[in-house]
């Protein structure tokens, strides 16, 4: 049976990313951009997300701004890393005017699409600017644990840090969990907690210097 125009389109994406990421052996981004802009006259909002993470990345001011209107396009049609890229441009206001409203604006968006790494930052961005409001500092931690559900490695290391600050064994025991399987995913900063952990003997840990030394290699490389 033949692929239906939308089968043709993701086909299309996953060969793009494929060679975006070296499934075929190195990064091969020509041949990338060359799928995606095929998808993309098809109208495809993953493929304009993809290709326009891509443009925006770009010295050529001709890529940026096409970077910038596929990635619109893409966020509107609800693509969380379209969203979460454009939030990125109003932030930094250098294709467009500066507004951090608007960014924040997209920020949530992303967050609410489900993008993990939106889910980090907005969970970031409570905790460091509401210290002192109860119901801020539980949205923070609920956007944490969201992007902690999709295995997000800061995310993964921010709450368990949180958690290392906590007394009692139970919070200790989701510490360690946590920063242990951010380490795993190759987070740098669990890695070194872990190390500094193993070299102090403190937070359940048993004083290893041979361990802290692995984990503090670890988090070199």
């Amino acid at each position: 049976a033949s692929l239906t125009n939308e089968q043709l389109q993701a086909v299309h994406c996953i060969l793009a990313f494929g060679y975006l990421n070296g499934a075929a052996g190195e990064c091969d981004e020509a041949t990338a951009e060359k799928y995606l802009h095929i998808a993309c006259s098809a109208g495809d909002k993953n493929a304009k997300s993809m290709l326009g993470a891509i443009l925006l990345q770009r010295e050529n001011e001709r890529d940026k701004q096409r970077g910038y209107v596929l990635t619109t396009e893409a966020a509107k049609e609800g693509v969380g890393q379209a969203q979460f890229n454009l939030s990125v441009v109003f932030e930094q206001g250098r294709l467009v005017k500066e507004d951090k409203n608007e960014s924040r604006r997209w920020l949530l968006a992303a967050a609410e699409s489900g993008f993990p790494a939106a889910q980090y930052c907005l969970g970031c961005e409570l905790l460091d600017k509401h210290h002192d409001e109860q119901d801020k500092q539980e949205e923070a931690r609920s956007w944490l644990e969201k992007a902690c559900d999709q295995h997000y490695p800061p995310a993964l290391s921010k709450l368990g840090f949180l958690y290392m600050l906590e007394r009692g064994k139970d919070s200790q025991e989701k510490s360690n969990a946590l920063i242990q399987r951010a380490a795993d995913a190759g987070e740098v900063r669990a890695q070194w907690m872990i190390g500094c952990n193993y070299e102090s003997g403190r937070f359940g840990f048993t004083k290893d210097v041979a361990q802290a030394a692995d984990w503090y290699e670890r988090g070199s490389n």
